[in-house]
């Protein structure tokens, strides 16, 4: 467990914040009688596929180095 907190939690923090965020702008939205915001609409976006791009390449090397060893 320590080895995944330390190798992908910095990886999958973008996403976690990014989640939180959307949870929230789409409360405010629900409040306000607005439209609810897609996943796509947040400034980060990019990055935070970028990110999860990023954790699925660690998970696939450690399953791979594991397979090798």
């Amino acid at each position: 467990m320590a080895l995944f907190l330390f190798r992908f939690f910095p990886v999958l923090l973008p996403l976690i914040f990014y989640l939180a965020w959307l949870a929230v702008a789409r409360r405010k939205a629900r409040k306000a009688g607005q439209s609810l915001p897609r996943f796509r609409d947040g400034n980060v976006y990019w990055l935070v596929m970028a990110s999860l791009g990023m954790a699925v390449l660690c998970f696939i090397f450690i399953a791979l180095k594991a397979l090798t060893q």
